[in-house]
């Protein structure tokens, strides 16, 4: 009889060591997400390469401009306010320099809500996923699923500037069979939020000193680069996208970001 009690332990142990397995193993593959093809170019393309120290700048307000939520020096008087709908408040601002009838350079300047938000903000938003391969609901709801407020707070990341160095050093988060499932979870959301939603970029500055915030550079090799500017200011994020070539100049451009203030304090 004593014997048979032993069997009888010895095989619920096995069961419940398999079926905790099992569900560990089911998981693991429900949470799998494929490594980006060529995400060493993206990682590349967002480690800062060099820090830009911006002081602010007080200027005569005859010196502004005012776009959107915030207003720089300006250094636009040779550009024209190109006409949008007038009913779209969420479209960006945007002037053109015309030189025999071509527009030679632009800049756009972000308004709508989407562009305040910050990066974190949208990691940590649900959304509706999109999927080539019809999957787009179960993608969803998986990614919604995690925790992903959790990720930010067991790693310290308050800012979207520690964010991107959490993915440079980090990506991509691995799961085995002995990673917790809401772990699993994290790692999935992280992983295709990195596949779906950070850019390519040729470069990155991140912005310091006075400021807070990123240049990105695009196109760098082209005979059009264009530089996006982006400074964060009450946990949103502003700024503007042109291709006008004084910006590749980091004079300039710290200097002139020096001179941005926010409208909405």
């Amino acid at each position: 009889m004593k014997k048979i009690k032993i069997k009888y332990v010895v095989v619920v142990i096995l069961f419940l060591i398999l079926s905790y397995f099992g569900y560990k193993f089911y998981n693991l593959k429900k949470y799998d997400y494929p490594t980006k093809e060529g995400y060493e170019e993206v990682l590349k393309g967002i480690t800062p390469a060099k820090e830009l120290n911006v002081t602010k700048k007080e200027l005569n307000e005859s010196d502004y401009i005012s776009v959107g939520k915030i207003k720089i020096r300006n250094d636009f008087k040779e550009y024209q306010l190109i006409e949008e709908d007038a009913n779209n408040t969420n479209i960006p601002i945007q002037y053109a320099k015309y030189e025999n009838g071509e527009a030679v350079s632009k800049i756009q300047f972000h308004v709508d809500e989407l562009s305040a938000t910050t990066t974190i903000d949208t990691f940590l938003s649900d959304v509706e996923l999109l999927s080539s391969e019809d999957e787009s609901s179960n993608s969803t709801n998986k990614y919604n699923s995690a925790n992903r407020k959790k990720l930010l707070e067991d790693n310290n990341i308050t800012n979207d500037i520690e964010f991107y160095d959490f993915i440079v050093k980090n990506y991509p988060l691995k799961s085995n069979i002995f990673t917790s499932v809401e772990t699993m979870k994290m790692n999935y959301a992280f992983n295709t939020f990195f596949d779906v939603a950070i850019p390519l970029v040729d470069e990155l500055k991140v912005i310091k000193g006075d400021y807070e915030g990123f240049v990105y550079i695009v196109g760098k090799s082209t005979e059009k680069p264009a530089v996006e500017v982006e400074v964060f200011h009450n946990n949103k994020r502003y700024g503007f996208l042109t291709n006008d070539k004084r910006f590749l100049d980091e004079n300039y451009l710290t200097d002139i970001v020096g001179t941005i203030d926010f409208l909405d304090n």
